[in-house]
């Protein structure tokens, strides 16, 4: 998630965040990989019933241009649109360089970064 977080830096995190609701588009979260101890940061940007579609490092949702001001490099890979289902969300890291992304389903999601 760099250049929004640091390898090493300490972050706080509401693991009972979407207990009662349910994620937004651009919150930052943990997501369980593996393992009960192994996770990653990506943020949220595609809700369950979008329309998804990357083309030349922008990401357009439901053939929208979406707005990334935090984002400081493009990464400059293209992907077919894809649609969400229910209880899926679509994630990917700020470095866009490097950064992997894709589906998350809802029991995926640990928690919510509050800083």
């Amino acid at each position: 998630m760099f250049p929004t977080y640091r390898n090493g830096q300490i972050n706080y995190a509401n693991r009972l965040a979407y207990r009662w609701s349910k994620p937004q588009r651009g919150d930052i979260v943990i997501i369980k990989t593996t393992g009960e101890r192994v996770t990653i940061l990506k943020r949220i940007l595609g809700l369950p019933g979008d329309r998804i579609r990357m083309l030349d490092g922008k990401i357009f949702i439901n053939d929208k241009e979406l707005n990334e001001p935090y984002i400081k490099q493009n990464g400059g890979w293209r992907e077919r649109e894809l649609e969400l289902k229910p209880d899926v969300y679509w994630a990917i890291g700020d470095n866009r360089a490097i950064s992997e992304f894709g589906k998350v389903h809802a029991s995926m999601l640990v928690g919510k970064i509050l800083f």
